[in-house]
């Protein structure tokens, strides 16, 4: 079995899913210029705003189920951006599970491979800013789920950021120690 690249599954993704990657992707810049209004409220936002997901077929694995959530934070006070940039945090968060069956309600948690992974945040977040991405957090956590986040850190304008020295990775992800990764570069 020839190894796909993480490109090779984003563009599988896209062509499968392209409806609802374009509609995460507009989710993303609606978002961003929501945020540039002078009367915007975040607290307000996270508490009325749906936040849009994804499910689709693993493309590995037709026993796997992939869920993807997209969410956006402020960072700017986790590390010493530059104050003119009004830094914001877009996260991927990608799950995978085998398919329901039966009355049960439990799910059986199953990690993706990475290259899967990364296809998945690739397709997402799009050519603009998928170079710009960390992965954060690919470990199972305490509910037996194997969840892995991808994230970018945008200015107002939604040009990639480069991550300050002094960021608090912790912040970005769920509590566990976070390891910046950036993903593989589109010419690999």
């Amino acid at each position: 079995m020839v190894e796909r690249t993480p490109i090779e599954f984003a563009n599988i993704i896209v062509e499968t899913y392209v409806e609802d990657v374009h509609h995460l992707r507009g989710w993303f810049r609606r978002t961003l210029e929501d945020w540039n209004e002078p009367e915007f409220d975040t607290a307000r936002w996270k508490l009325t705003t749906e936040i849009p997901h994804l499910s689709g077929s693993s493309v590995e694995s037709s026993r796997c189920v992939v869920t993807v959530h997209c969410s956006c934070d402020d960072p700017n006070s986790w590390g010493s951006f530059p104050a003119s940039a009004d830094a914001r945090q877009l996260s991927v968060w990608i799950n995978s599970h085998r398919p329901r069956t039966g009355a049960s309600h439990d799910l059986e948690w199953i990690p993706l491979s990475k290259g899967e992974a990364e296809g998945w945040a690739r397709a997402v977040l799009g050519p603009d800013w998928s170079d710009s991405a960390y992965l954060v957090h690919a470990q199972r956590n305490e509910h037996g789920r194997w969840p892995v986040l991808f994230v970018v850190f945008v200015d107002r304008n939604g040009q990639p950021l480069v991550v300050p020295d002094d960021f608090e990775w912790g912040q970005a992800g769920i509590g566990s120690p976070a390891r910046p990764i950036g993903l593989t570069t589109s010419n690999s």
